[in-house]
């Protein structure tokens, strides 16, 4: 079975169940879930944001990413709303979604870029993922963020918000 928001890839598609949850592999799962997601299938960090994010942002997260070692090129970049309404329930990631690719996806890491990213990957694990914090969700290290982009308005919060991703 599909997640509800998941495109269909066809009959291509070859799942196993582990009783609660179906799992997908990286390319399936990129494909199934498309108008959210880009990057590579072995991408090491994904970063998840509500909305995208702005230039700036994406270029500060790819140069923190590479200079971390995950490689600029090794993000999944992860959109919790596709298109212009957020509100427009069709169009959103859900928990289950958002869970069963990273799941699928496997990443090392993972950045909620902002306050609607952290409850998301909180409701998707069932755990408490707080922003402007590091914690480890899954076996994965996590940084949240209450609004990365604000963060980068103000040297001092930069300072801050580079103090967190160092421990990624």
């Amino acid at each position: 079975m599909l997640p509800k928001n998941a495109k269909d890839p066809g009959s291509s598609v070859n799942s196993k169940s582990d009783g609660n949850t179906t799992t997908f592999n990286a390319a399936r799962a990129l494909e199934a879930f498309a108008p959210f997601v880009h990057g590579p299938e072995t991408s090491t960090l994904a970063i998840i944001s509500e909305h995208p994010l702005t230039a700036d942002a994406q270029t500060a997260l790819e140069s923190t990413a590479d200079r971390l070692r995950f490689g600029k090129n090794g993000i999944l970049w992860v959109q919790l709303n596709a298109g212009s309404s957020g509100e427009n329930a069709e169009s959103a990631l859900t928990s289950e979604d958002l869970r069963e690719l990273l799941i699928s996806t496997d990443p090392l890491a993972i950045i909620c870029a902002d306050a609607a990213s952290c409850r998301a990957l909180g409701a998707a694990f069932d755990v408490a993922c707080k922003p402007d914090n590091a914690d480890r969700v899954w076996c994965r290290t996590v940084v949240g963020f209450n609004s990365f982009e604000r963060m980068l308005q103000h040297p001092q919060d930069k300072q801050r918000a580079w103090h967190l991703l160092k421990q990624l």
